[in-house]
């Protein structure tokens, strides 16, 4: 999934998930911290509320119970971490040349590979009765026969009691803004990948460009109330958090695998409702 988010966004940090605690100050996101221990040094990449924070580290290694001082901020603070685990925090990167991929098939017929794949859409799926699911759509230049060994990772599946959304006025209300009952989600991010042919280049083309991202989605859930169809009505931008935490699954000493998307600013652009005579009525 990390290479799914790398290939659409473009930028990723490699980051320890450090918890606070004691200290003064607010640290910031961007800003160098310095382990007053180790002399470690890293950049907080995000941060999710209070005491939790994203560090990728610059040089050293930090130490958990340690106390970290913010270059810009001054803030400080004692940390704790698993060290067995990392968080991969991703950010879209501005620019029309993310990275690319090479993309391989293997079949009883051939075996192929196309260079300079880029993610062109990306949908991810999750209903109440399901698996998190996604569907991808690339452009590369043409393919090429080749030797290849395809291998497998085994993840963690994600399943619709794993996920949460949530919704607030503002990014920094969502964490303790409450879950928002839903019955299946669909996103869909488009990059609008143009290719682009020089003189000289033959029957293939040159490179690859992304260009306007966009994510549209969709909601469903019962119709009960109100609440989502003055979203539309009243033509109300929110802030929004979908979230699947796979509690199933230990990972390190006590962290879960986890999925976080955070959305600063949604528009909702239609609503309808469905369900016949003998059905539950659904928006």
């Amino acid at each position: 999934l990390g290479h799914l988010f790398y290939a659409l966004l473009g930028t990723y940090y490699n980051c320890l998930k450090a918890t606070r605690s004691g200290g003064a100050g607010t640290f910031v996101v961007g800003e160098t911290v310095t382990g007053g221990t180790s002399a470690a040094t890293g950049v907080i990449r995000r941060i999710r509320n209070t005491t939790t924070f994203y560090i990728s580290i610059t040089s050293g290694t930090f130490q958990t119970g340690e106390t970290i001082t913010g270059g810009t901020s001054s803030a400080t603070g004692a940390i704790a971490f698993d060290s067995a685990i990392r968080a991969h925090v991703f950010q879209l990167l501005n620019t029309n040349n993310h990275p690319a991929y090479t993309i391989w098939a293997k079949d009883d017929v051939s075996a192929r590979k196309a260079s300079y794949g880029m993610l062109d859409e990306l949908t991810l799926t999750q209903a109440v009765a399901d698996f998190l699911k996604f569907k991808s759509s690339w452009q590369a230049k043409k393919e090429a026969s080749d030797t290849v060994s395809p291998a497998y990772s085994a993840e963690n599946a994600f399943l619709g009691k794993h996920a949460a959304v949530y919704l607030a006025s503002a990014l920094s209300g969502l964490d303790a803004a409450s879950a928002t009952a839903l019955s299946e989600i669909m996103l869909t991010a488009k990059k609008n990948v143009q290719d682009y042919q020089a003189f000289g280049a033959g029957t293939d083309i040159t490179s690859m460009h992304n260009k306007q991202f966009s994510v549209v989605g969709d909601l469903s859930a019962i119709f009960n109330d109100e609440v989502l169809k003055n979203l539309v009505v009243n033509s109300t931008l929110k802030a929004m958090r979908v979230e699947l935490i796979n509690t199933d699954v230990t990972i390190g000493s006590a962290s879960n695998p986890t999925l976080t998307i955070d959305f600063a600013q949604c528009s909702f652009a239609d609503w309808n409702e469905e369900g016949n005579l003998d059905d539950l009525s659904m928006q």
